[in-house]
């Protein structure tokens, strides 16, 4: 079935909330007045449904005060209303580029994208493009993940301001747990079947598990440490499918470039013998369907795509190929069999093929393949528009949806799904965003779960 592409004004909004809809109406060519004197006379342009250029400031956190909020753009007009999520807000005319409208504490009370658009009333009036205004959850934190049992994100929140512990945010209202301490310098995080944590501690180069239905910290595991390089922390972490007490770790060092110490395979915290060498490997590992099967890319190396068997000796290297170039990160689908990557090549990882590229997406973006609801998501930068969200059909590669993110700072990381349409990534140090999908999820019939990481 062919899909026509969603503009910008189909956008993310916050969980529960309408999509943003681009209502612009076509200019009248009714005229309003003519104005007349002994010296001059003018006519005075058409009314027409105004546009919106830009909102600042563009985001705010969640839980703040009433603020004021001011909008640029053209054809403002003095009776001119500023609608927030569709409805209207108190607004001062300031100049037919420029209104101010007043925001209270219970419009930023939950997080999510909201819909901004600008009103002009009269027969030949109208409303306004729409804006995405983002309300995030202000939290300092290293990775997000998503536990699909509880309906929870978990964060791993570091030292700063009290920190070394895991936290969990409710993706609807923002709320957020009190955090479990779990060990020095929390990281990256990998998910069980059965409601666990692996969770990487950059500062004791060691890895702990965390039992979300009781929210107690369980096993502690060093990651080794080599004579001359030190000790060895996790840059990555997979969860063995159906084998929730096992975990594949990919191994970094401090002070080396590369950094990479080879792929291990910890079993309740021992590890298998055999593992991949060292120096040149898989930064970025996800496993395919079978616990058997491990996926890696040299995101700091040879840039190679490498296919591991896991077996009960450990983990060695089958093949490598250069199929994928420049990327920084992979993701398996576990419903079409694919690997994305993050720079737009989609490969066939058994056959050695590629299979696609997406356009307009480069190497500074996140990806997250969502095939069994004919989605595949890249979050991507370019200088000048910022961060924009775009949604492809797995099968074609063309864009089907976007949505353009105002305001967001620093480097956006740790792009993941919740429910059936939410997102969520963190940018900066502090900014948890949520959101809903531009295009919404096939229907539940002959749809599977999906690889959230």
């Amino acid at each position: 079935m062919r899909r026509q592409l969603v503009t910008f004004a189909l956008a993310l909004a916050a969980c529960g909330q309408e999509n943003l809809v681009d209502s612009r109406r076509d200019r009248g060519p009714a005229i309003r007045g003519l104005l007349s004197g002994p010296t001059l006379t003018r006519t005075i342009e058409p009314l027409a449904a105004p546009i919106l250029n830009v909102a600042s400031p563009p985001n705010m956190a969640m839980g703040g005060p009433d603020f004021v909020l001011t909008v640029l753009g053209s054809g403002f007009i003095s009776e001119s209303v500023l609608r927030w999520n569709g409805e209207d807000r108190a607004t001062q005319f300031v100049s037919s580029g420029q209104l101010t409208a007043n925001i209270s504490a219970s419009d930023i009370s939950i997080p999510g994208l909201k819909s901004l658009t600008v009103f002009n009333s009269g027969e030949n009036g109208g409303e306004s493009n729409a804006l995405a205004f983002a309300v995030f959850i202000s939290q300092i934190c290293n990775d997000i993940i998503y536990d699909p049992i509880g309906g929870l994100i978990w964060a791993s929140v570091p030292s700063i301001f009290h920190g070394n512990g895991v936290i969990s945010v409710d993706p609807y209202t923002g709320e957020r747990s009190p955090l479990v301490f779990v060990g020095s310098e929390p990281g990256k995080l990998a998910i069980t079947d059965d409601e666990s944590l692996f969770v990487a501690l950059n500062g004791a180069g060691a890895v702990r598990k965390f039992d979300i239905p009781t929210r107690t910290a369980g096993i502690f595991f060093s990651l080794g440490r080599d004579s001359f390089y030190g000790p060895m922390f996790a840059q990555d972490l997979q969860v063995l499918p159906g084998y929730s007490d096992s975990v594949a770790v990919s191994r970094v060092y401090q002070f080396v470039i590369p950094r990479h110490a080879g792929v291990g395979i910890y079993d309740f915290g021992v590890m298998r013998p055999t593992q991949t060498p060292g120096h040149t490997g898989s930064n970025v590992i996800q496993f395919s369907n079978s616990p058997d099967r491990l996926y890696g890319y040299s995101s700091e190396g040879d840039q190679e795509f490498r296919r591991m068997r896991i077996d009960d000796s450990g983990v060695t290297t089958e093949s490598e190929t250069t199929l994928i170039g420049g990327a920084q990160d992979i993701r398996f689908d576990s419903y079409d069999g694919r690997i994305y990557s993050n720079n737009g090549v989609a490969i066939d990882p058994e056959q050695r093929i590629v299979l696609g590229t997406f356009p307009n997406t480069g190497g500074g973006s996140l990806v997250l393949p969502d095939s069994a609801n004919g989605r595949t998501f890249y979050l991507t930068y370019l200088a000048g528009l910022g961060h924009t969200l775009r949604v492809f059909d797995p099968n074609t590669f063309v864009q089907i949806g976007q949505v353009q993110l105002p305001g967001i700072s620093g480097t956006a990381t740790s792009l993941i799904r919740w429910s059936d349409d939410g997102l969520a990534f963190r940018a900066g140090t502090n900014q948890i965003f949520i959101a809903t999908s531009p295009v919404p999820a096939m229907p539940a019939a002959g749809r599977r779960s999906v690889n959230q990481r």
